[in-house]
């Protein structure tokens, strides 16, 4: 945590009345105890301000719907086989696609084009999680984990067991688009260390492993496999230093910033005179 505080000490775009204005922020802002999401979370490692405006980090809606659907049949698949999950999951695509009331909200042919690229993307999963491999142990399960004194709430969409192996293997679903953030997402590390808890412990092979699934800009899928023994402690590290940095009340704009958010005119109160 010395290193954080150095870090936003020798922040040059960082005047004295800024610095006046957090310390304000720290004494009446601490959010310790405060229940995170996963969204939330990751709006701060998107950027600490934008957390302070109530942002959160967005699903794009085809790796929502893919989400809807797979937890469906998961859920389903935990009570009764379902024949041939690769060419059957279009009834349950449809009724994701009803409860995510989307068609309220999208026009037919925008519907039309998101089906068959959630059709195309569900082919690649199936194609890769197949049922003569992987057993379905449980459909979308909700815990919650404490890091420092703050609770974060998580969702685990589904879990399997590896067939010969007994290896546990959860499913996640990143909400980011390009490669470069699904891969330094921190969340996935936060599920990994759950399921490693449930999971058979053996000297070889990993405990448990999380299958990481994101979307790029084309609509394709995108794969990541985490073994909890490649985990990297450092990423934990960092996230503990994030969520007391989140406690504390710390937030200050990008400068430069390359996001484009609903907040953007908002982000520069140090450029102001100070009161």
């Amino acid at each position: 945590m010395q290193g954080v505080h150095q870090a936003y000490a020798t922040r040059s775009f960082f005047p004295y009345c800024a610095y006046a204005r957090l310390l304000v922020q720290v004494a009446n802002l601490a959010t310790a105890g405060t229940v995170l999401s996963e969204d939330r979370l990751r709006a701060y490692f998107k950027c600490s301000q934008y957390y302070h405006y109530g942002g959160i980090q967005e699903t794009p809606v085809l790796m929502t719907v893919i989400k809807a659907t797979i937890e469906l049949m998961m859920a389903e698949a935990v009570e009764k086989e379902i024949d041939s999950p690769s060419t059957s999951f279009l009834p349950y695509l449809q009724k994701a696609i009803g409860r995510l009331n989307l068609r309220r909200l999208y026009l037919e042919g925008e519907i039309f084009d998101l089906t068959n690229k959630a059709i195309f993307a569900l082919t690649e999963f199936f194609t890769l999680v197949s049922p003569s491999k992987y057993l379905p142990f449980t459909g979308p399960t909700l815990h919650r984990v404490l890091i420092s004194k703050t609770p974060i709430d998580l969702r685990i969409s589904s879990t399997m067991v590896r067939k010969g192996t007994q290896e546990l293997i959860g499913i996640y679903f990143s909400p980011y688009v390009l490669t470069h953030h699904t891969q330094n997402d921190p969340i996935p590390y936060l599920h990994l260390r759950l399921l490693e808890k449930f999971g058979t412990d053996h000297f070889k092979r990993n405990t448990a492993s999380l299958f990481v699934f994101g979307v790029d800009k084309n609509g394709g899928l995108t794969t990541q496999v985490l073994g909890n023994k490649d985990f990297k402690e450092d990423s934990y590290v960092l996230l503990q230093g994030v969520v007391r940095a989140i406690e504390m009340g710390i937030h200050f704009p990008l400068n430069p910033c390359q996001h484009y958010c609903e907040f953007k005119e908002k982000c520069f109160p140090y450029k102001k005179t100070c009161p």
